[in-house]
């Protein structure tokens, strides 16, 4: 008889003062009452307190400056945007499809629901809105993003270190009934490299994103979409 899966909910009593943050003995009732990880928690209030929402600033004022902008700056600017976008797409599935699942601290639960709330309903449709007030086809310029090979390599090997992890997941899902298709060791190292792979994806390829885009309201242009992008590296 194979052993029953309990990955959605384990029914036993779990001690989480005694389980690791992934891995460990499963999920059941959300413990908030607990607070074992207080960094984690202060971390998560924190970011629950920063909350705003896309329609906070006027980027139609934007729209002039676009206008006088040389085709150069015009280039740059819906390049980087397309950028960020992709790694907003890349980040918000992240949380949700890599960490979450296996992640079995209640307070580190509880900070991924916080980050891929940010990533996908406030950061990923403010990008879409600034695009929008451009006078641009924003429809093309999300097209290009999956076409353009140089907004994509860019991006490859994060994508590709987060694809091993979930198939790590699946067989971690499964393994009940295919055991030994699952390694316990391979799947940790796994995580590992993914919790690296989001920490550059986050402070390094957004952060240099971010410069390209203060460089413009330091030059006195798109004042209003980077007021938006100062909120979105605060999150």
């Amino acid at each position: 008889m194979t052993k029953e899966a309990h990955n959605l909910f384990n029914p036993n009593n779990i001690d989480f003062t005694n389980e690791p943050l992934f891995l460990g003995s499963g999920r059941n009732v959300a413990r908030n009452d607990l607070n074992i990880e207080q960094g984690i928690q202060k971390l998560t209030d924190n970011a629950q307190g920063l909350m705003w929402f896309k329609g906070d600033f006027p980027y139609k004022k934007d729209a002039k400056d676009f206008i006088k902008m040389t085709p150069e700056l015009r280039n740059l600017y819906l390049k980087n945007f397309k950028f960020q976008t992709l790694l907003d797409s890349i980040a918000g599935r992240a949380v949700a499809e890599v960490f979450s699942p296996v992640t079995t601290n209640p307070q580190l639960e509880l900070w991924w629901s916080t980050h891929q709330f940010f990533e996908t309903s406030i950061h990923s449709p403010t990008y879409a809105e600034i695009l929008k007030a451009m006078p641009t086809d924003i429809i093309e310029i999300f097209d290009d993003i999956i076409i353009n090979d140089n907004i994509l390599k860019r991006a490859k090997d994060i994508i590709d270190t987060f694809e091993d992890t979930i198939i790590h997941n699946a067989r971690y899902n499964l393994r009940h009934i295919e055991p030994e298709k699952y390694n316990e060791n391979e799947h940790k190292k796994s995580i590992v490299m993914s919790l690296f792979a989001l920490n550059i994806l986050e402070a390094v390829l957004f952060k240099t994103s971010f410069v390209t885009s203060f460089a413009y309201k330091e030059n006195g242009i798109m004042i209003n979409a980077t007021d938006a992008i100062q909120k979105i590296q605060l999150d």
